[in-house]
């Protein structure tokens, strides 16, 4: 199975590394590979990962303990996001504060779900977690770091933090996408004991065969 997306001249599907026949299907059809997300899970029901050190300088706190930090990480957001890699048709687009407000409100974004690094006055980091998976898990929204703040290991605390306080709450399971070119976080993930499962492969076909780039249906 598959999901589509129909522009007036852009098709665009996703399907799975365990779904060769699905990908063979589409590249008969002109469709090309444009990108590949690895899936990863980590389970939380034996117990959290061990903590990663809080660098020094850093100190870690949530949305729930400082509900005023929100228009700070809406602008982090906003900062970090141009860097997170995507096709060259959908760039990452930040949540605006409006929108944080309406998911907080419908609990897809829950408080003490948000972690954010503090160095002194600034916040320099944030992770967090979106509760619309199956099974009660929570899916990592995203872990954004400050770039003068980036290698000192503020992402892997602000991860370890984040799993320690879904497991005191009971969520079974955290679970992640991340395009295949964004190798720091994944190398966080796998030692954090995150397994990785099937990759989502983002397939796009620029003209439709036969419509004149007009819009088809399907």
């Amino acid at each position: 199975e598959f999901r589509r997306v129909l522009f007036r001249s852009l098709l665009r599907a996703h399907v799975y590394s365990d779904e060769p026949d699905a990908e063979a299907f589409l590249a008969r059809r002109g469709f090309q590979a444009v990108q590949r997300d690895q899936y990863a899970r980590l389970d939380l029901t034996g117990g959290p990962p061990a903590p990663a050190p809080v660098p020094q300088g850093i100190r870690l706190t949530s949305l729930e303990e400082e509900p005023g930090l929100l228009p700070l990480l809406c602008a982090t957001e906003r900062e970090v996001s141009v860097d997170v890699p995507t096709d060259d048709v959908t760039p990452y687009r930040a949540v605006t504060e409006d929108e944080w407000r309406d998911r907080l409100a419908r609990g897809q974004f829950r408080p003490w779900a948000v972690v954010a690094a503090m160095d002194g006055d600034q916040l320099v980091g944030f992770a967090h977690l979106e509760f619309d998976a199956p099974d009660d898990a929570a899916w990592h929204e995203l872990t954004g770091v400050r770039q003068p703040w980036r290698g000192r290991g503020v992402a892997a605390a602000m991860k370890t933090d984040l799993a320690a306080r879904a497991a005191a709450r009971g969520v079974p399971a955290l679970l992640t996408t991340n395009d295949l070119r964004n190798a720091p976080i994944r190398a966080i993930n796998e030692k954090l004991g995150y397994v990785r499962g099937p990759d989502c492969i983002g397939m796009r076909q620029d003209r439709l065969p036969g419509t004149d780039g007009q819009a088809a249906g399907a």
